[in-house]
């Protein structure tokens, strides 16, 4: 999305930039120049500025050709990319706006009392404990421990080798 903003951006503001007398005006003065003309890095630059139609859309692919150009040539590219680059600045402060009032609807999830590793640990502790019962089976019958009923009825005393009659 940001790179859609920027590159949306840049043909509008080399048109606008272009189209300003004052940026016209030094760009023939240099054009004139046989020291500039005679240079092969601004070749690039000079074979656009022939064309206007073609300086929309310059800053679409290879950018080489403003590395090696002559600085007083190249600044009114590098000025229409900053100008566009401006718009992505103010594009990513509302999205990154909204994001922080969004974030204040959002519930906090809470923080684990315990490690993963002791999570870990208790399971295989209950595992364990779950085995060696299923093994050994339970020392209490787990239906009088559940029935209310059965746990308070008085125990009827069985005969046994200590009690006698």
């Amino acid at each position: 999305m940001i790179f859609s903003v920027l590159f949306t951006r840049i043909p509008e503001t080399l048109t606008a930039i272009f189209s300003r007398t004052s940026t016209q005006q030094s760009l023939q003065t240099l054009a004139a120049d046989p020291s500039v003309q005679a240079d092969p890095a601004n070749a690039g630059i000079l074979s656009l500025l022939s064309d206007p139609s073609k300086l929309s859309g310059a800053l679409d692919g290879d950018t080489s050709f403003l590395s090696d150009a002559d600085p007083r040539l190249a600044a009114p590219f590098l000025e229409g990319f900053a100008t566009a680059a401006v718009s992505v600045f103010w594009v990513s402060l509302c999205v990154v706006l909204v994001a922080f009032v969004l974030s204040f609807f959002l519930k906090a999830t809470p923080l684990r009392e315990k490690s993963a590793i002791q999570e870990s640990a208790d399971e295989d502790a209950a595992l364990l404990a779950q085995s060696a019962a299923d093994t050994t089976g339970a020392l209490v019958d787990p239906g009088r421990a559940a029935d209310p009923a059965a746990s308070s009825a008085p125990a009827t005393p069985t005969p046994g080798p200590t009690a006698r009659r």
